[in-house]
């Protein structure tokens, strides 16, 4: 697989990566792993990986209290408002990929 998209059937979600580094994006039209750049998300095409099946939960904001993480980019500021938001995590290239049940 080569995007999120393809992944997980929606057009943005959460980004965390092993170093705690954190985007909230839209990652459609994005080939390989979202990463900022300047001040904008871009890919680059390299191929996805999933490690294993996604996990459901039912708060992503309780899940993300026991991560050490740094929000790097959320345009929308999404990040408030995923208390009680359950949705899937995925395991991609090493990086958590959350999709929250209730985004496109």
């Amino acid at each position: 697989m080569t995007s999120l998209y393809a992944i997980t059937r929606q057009e943005s979600g959460i980004v965390l990566y092993p170093d705690g580094d954190m985007i909230i994006c839209n990652w459609v039209g994005i080939q390989g792993m979202p990463k900022l750049f300047a001040t904008a998300v871009t890919g680059m095409g390299e191929a996805l990986n999933v490690e294993g099946e996604p996990e459901q939960i039912e708060d992503i904001a309780t899940w993300l209290q026991d991560k050490d993480h740094s929000v790097l980019y959320d345009r929308n500021n999404d990040y408030s408002d995923l208390s009680e938001e359950p949705g899937k995590i995925y395991r991609v290239n090493g990086a958590y990929i959350i999709a929250p049940d209730n985004w496109a």
